[in-house]
């Protein structure tokens, strides 16, 4: 499958690879994190149960809005927790809860499944999630070494084709420049050429004036 700007497929298959690791629940959660918010790996692994935690009453209530601050940049991400992201959390941390018996806001959000010898609790590793997503993709027949990046660079192309300007996700993403947001979003060629075919202001006119033998008199000095 060969793609203009982009090296790999992922964009436009991501959602299945989600599909293809949904019985593992923790890379599950990573993977819908990676694929609607646009974090790194390393700010995904980053997050704690207290980063997206409102409050705890009788249900637990997660938050509208997080901050996150990119590990790598230090660029501040504002990010809008939407109702189903929400669901899929509240259940995360839920299940939780009922595995572990207690609930520290501390932890890691997204739990290592290898106990730990102390009482700390640890991220998932990079390598271990990394894994499962470049098996999921093999599982589908996606070719070649896959990681959480193209989940990242999903969400990037999806809010594109979405109407989101290149301009905005620049912002969001904090690249330095849109030419390389654009080269990011894995943006097919053929939408750019699209554009030449869709304006077409004044042409009308002209050719109307043309063929009447007017020209362009008068609009030039």
């Amino acid at each position: 499958m060969a793609l203009a700007f982009c090296k790999s497929p992922i964009p436009f298959l991501a959602y299945r690879i989600i599909h293809s690791i949904y019985y593992v629940k923790l890379i599950y959660v990573f993977a819908l994190i990676a694929i609607n918010w646009g974090l790194r790996c390393s700010d995904i692994l980053a997050l704690t149960v207290g980063s997206v935690i409102a409050g705890i009453g009788k249900r637990i209530q997660i938050a509208d809005r997080i901050v996150v601050v990119e590990r790598k940049t230090g660029h501040e991400r504002h990010i809008e927790i939407q109702d189903k992201m929400k669901d899929a959390l509240y259940e995360h941390i839920k299940k939780r809860v009922k595995k572990d018996g207690d609930l520290r806001m501390s932890d890691p959000l997204i739990l290592s499944q290898k106990k730990s010898a102390g009482k700390e609790r640890k991220a998932l590793s990079r390598q271990h999630a990394s894994s499962v997503i470049n098996t999921a993709a093999k599982r589908i027949g996606i070719r070649g070494s896959v990681g959480s990046h193209g989940l990242r660079k999903t969400f990037v192309y999806q809010a594109w084709k979405r109407d989101i300007g290149v301009d905005v996700l620049q912002k969001i993403l904090g690249h330095s420049s849109v030419e390389i947001t654009h080269r990011y979003a894995c943006i097919p060629q053929a939408h750019e050429l699209e554009a030449y075919r869709k304006i077409n202001f004044g042409l009308e006119s002209a050719i109307k004036r043309a063929r009447k033998g007017n020209g362009f008199r008068g609009e030039m000095h």
